[in-house]
């Protein structure tokens, strides 16, 4: 199947939402509580208007959504990925083909040097789709509270792709 990504756009808003509050997407976030449909709304609207936000969806033929990955500039100027693919997609190899279609678009479309993603340290899934993109294990560390592996990819590494 033909892979796309395109940028988000106000009409996947709905689409977002469903897909963040898949039981097992938020199993797999930091913050695992469901998000609020008027929350999600804001947030949506604020990050599309966002310079240090770029937001992908890949499709597959006939514009069919399969995931969504989001790059967030943090504090150190480092892009900090998010992915997450739809449900009937999932186990099928989409995941780390949208993670390495993702970050050459972000290389191509930024200055960002590193892709940089924090899973949760049981999130097994997560951890192979990453190391099939090719990304590389940092160290584990903590966020929010939250035992996480920290997983980087380099623009100098982008050649693996």
């Amino acid at each position: 199947m033909d892979l796309k990504l395109r940028p988000a756009n106000p009409d996947d808003e709905r689409l977002l939402w469903e897909w963040v509050n898949d039981p097992l997407v938020r199993s797999s976030a930091l913050q695992s509580g469901s998000i609020e449909w008027e929350s999600h709304r804001l947030w949506f609207r604020r990050r599309l208007d966002d310079a240090e936000c770029l937001i992908l969806i890949a499709e597959i033929s006939d514009c069919i959504p399969v995931g969504q990955v989001r790059f967030e500039w943090n504090s150190d100027g480092e892009a900090v990925v998010d992915i997450s693919v739809d449900e009937k997609f999932r186990g099928l190899g989409f995941g780390s083909k949208i993670l390495a279609m993702s970050v050459q678009a972000l290389f191509n479309q930024s200055n960002a040097l590193n892709a940089n993603a924090y899973i949760k340290t049981d999130n097994i899934g997560s951890i192979n789709t990453f190391k099939r993109a090719g990304f590389t294990r940092m160290e584990t560390t903590e966020l929010e509270g939250i035992r996480a592996e920290h997983y980087i990819l380099s623009r100098s590494d982008e050649d693996r792709l």
